[in-house]
């Protein structure tokens, strides 16, 4: 198993451990901003947002120790890092000729890793304060801006009784009248599911969890609520409200760590995914 899958596996594992679902959790930071590089001012995508905004710190930036040094500074005796990945791709010639004779090419994906420092782990640098988005902000208005901002939107409808669910054939979404929720943020977080399955769409992102469903409990499904769970995470962290839709019960962090122990590419892959997801519901048209 490539080595950067079972490193942030094994990061996700131990939050699990304490009660904590990582994609549950709030991680946009101080002014609002989320986890970046702080040499390029990059936002970093995927799982490590995740990772890097439950590391505890209060500053958003992070940096390699080379910048660092790069800085004039240097990296204090004793902290410790945490994994960053990405992917690379590596190209390699085949046996097989295509139709004019040539050989064919193939790219091969690999997930690589490097180690950041949040900024507050380093010493003689100075860094310039953070500029604070002092609008009043106004979460529920953020939220319904994203529903109707989708492009290429599925159909919406409040006939859903006690059930809210995404139905492929009809491109449509269904849901309970936004009153029996218990609560606003409850009825954001699960529309943002729903419209999370529906980026998998053939008209859309084209998931084979939507397009090539085969049933209920199946590990095609499994990764699929995995994906729309991640998805519906990124969007209430950009609406700036709470996941209403928590399930944070031992039953349920055990049979995800199972799985990750299992598959150690699962949540690195259902992020990666989540994250296109969540990027095509905030795309505007």
């Amino acid at each position: 198993m490539n080595k950067a899958y079972e490193i942030v596996t094994n990061k996700i594992l131990e939050l699990m451990e304490k009660g904590i679902i990582p994609w549950h959790k709030p991680w946009r930071l101080t002014a609002g901003m989320l986890p970046q590089n702080a040499i390029s001012h990059k936002a970093y995508r995927g799982i490590n947002p995740i990772l890097l905004g439950l590391a505890g710190y209060s500053d958003p930036r992070w940096l390699t120790y080379n910048q660092a040094v790069s800085k004039g500074g240097y990296i204090r005796g004793g902290e410790q890092a945490m994994p960053i990945t990405y992917s690379s791709v590596t190209e390699k010639e085949t046996d097989e000729l295509d139709d004019e004779g040539n050989t064919v090419i193939k790219k091969f994906w690999f997930l690589r890793y490097y180690s950041v420092f949040n900024v507050e782990q380093t010493a003689d640098i100075e860094w310039e304060s953070i500029d604070r988005d002092d609008r009043v902000f106004n979460p529920i208005a953020a939220a319904d801006a994203i529903v109707t901002g989708m492009p290429n939107a599925p159909s919406i409808t409040h006939n859903g009784n006690n059930r809210a669910f995404y139905k492929p054939a009809t491109d449509s979404i269904h849901l309970p009248p936004m009153e029996s929720f218990d609560d606003v943020n409850e009825y954001y977080s699960t529309t943002f599911h729903e419209m999370s399955h529906a980026t998998g769409h053939e008209s859309r992102l084209n998931r084979a969890g939507i397009n090539d469903f085969d049933h209920f409990g199946s590990e095609q499904y499994g990764f699929e609520e995995l994906v729309s769970e991640f998805s519906a995470a990124f969007l209430c962290n950009e609406a700036g409200i709470v996941n209403g839709t928590m399930t944070n019960s031992a039953g349920y962090i055990q049979s995800w760590a199972n799985k990750f122990k299992n598959d150690p590419s699962l949540i690195v892959k259902a992020a990666s995914f989540g994250n296109r997801a969540s990027d095509y519901i905030l795309t505007s048209a």
